[in-house]
């Protein structure tokens, strides 16, 4: 009856082992990636987009991207692209790096670093459109280093009055 007890503990205690030495590996469901919900976006005027990518697993996980890591496609209510005008754009080079912990948003445009014709736009019909976002980054992994090209799943839909 002991030995039997013993290994039984033992099992227990080797699957126990194994299970918490499993390196879980970044993947694309573990993020979700979208922009805030607009209101008042008035015919003519300027608005900015802010982007958002969010962890929804239960692991932090270290990340770099650059300036550009959020860009933005306005879409009409007929799914069309939205052109914007645009005279000169300017990105720096630079990039950052960051915690991305359990449960949490990160948003960062890189206001400082790009021009605002990347996350400010304007429209100039009233209608109902739609925001695609996309987000590129790195997810650092023990010594390997993953790049995610993600796009929001779900557009977030906006009038403009």
């Amino acid at each position: 009856m002991k030995n039997v007890i013993l290994i039984t503990l033992a099992i227990l205690l080797l699957s126990v082992w194994s299970g918490c030495s499993k390196e879980i590996n970044p993947n694309a469901n573990m993020f979700e990636v979208g922009s805030d919900k607009l209101k008042s976006v008035k015919v003519s005027q300027s608005f900015q987009i802010t982007g958002f990518l969010k962890n929804n697993s239960n692991q932090k996980w270290n990340i770099s991207h650059g300036a550009g890591m959020f860009t933005y496609e306005i879409y009409d209510g007929d799914g069309n692209l939205v052109k914007q005008d645009h005279n000169i754009l300017y990105r720096d080079d630079i990039g950052y790096l960051d915690e991305l912990k359990p449960k949490t948003e990160y948003r960062n445009n890189g206001e400082e670093h790009r021009s605002k014709e990347y996350y400010e736009f304007k429209i100039d019909k009233p209608g109902v459109y739609k925001i695609k976002t996309r987000a590129i980054f790195w997810v650092r992994n023990g010594e390997e280093t993953d790049k995610f090209d993600l796009s929001s799943s779900n557009l977030n839909e906006f009038e403009v009055k």
